[in-house]
């Protein structure tokens, strides 16, 4: 029997979630287009019902999507008092500012997720501008 191997992503729940990291020769991509739900909580935290809305898709999936993230301390979660009866009582937001810094050459690859400080959060959108 052969054992697979595995390669660490960098971010230790994610490594755990995943059983160990990626499996050598694969790669996994988290990202969202325009609209996607890290996109929105980028902008405001959002209770699943909320993103659901937004995405035109169901809240088992935007739960799904969101234990992920969470898993891998991307997002937080916070329970709101319940201002008026059916609405939402949990929001997420984003845990953190970060940057996946990712360098393709003919001879080297790499990617990195990291946590940005606020200097370099500043650098970081003068430069995407």
């Amino acid at each position: 029997m052969v054992k697979e191997e595995f390669i660490s992503t960098g971010i230790e729940k994610l490594d755990t979630l995943l059983e160990g990291g990626t499996p050598k020769g694969f790669s996994i991509l988290i990202l969202g287009g325009p609209g996607s739900s890290i996109e929105i909580l980028a902008k405001q935290p959002s209770s699943p019902t909320e993103l659901a809305k937004k995405l035109n898709t169901t809240v088992a999936n935007v739960s799904q999507q969101l234990r992920l993230l969470q898993t891998a301390g991307l997002t937080k979660r916070k329970r709101i008092s319940q201002l008026k009866p059916g609405k939402p009582r949990t929001q997420f937001s984003l845990s953190d500012d970060y940057a996946l810094i990712i360098i393709i050459s003919p001879d080297f690859a790499k990617k990195k997720l990291i946590r940005l400080t606020s200097e370099q959060k500043k650098a970081v959108k003068k430069w995407l501008e």
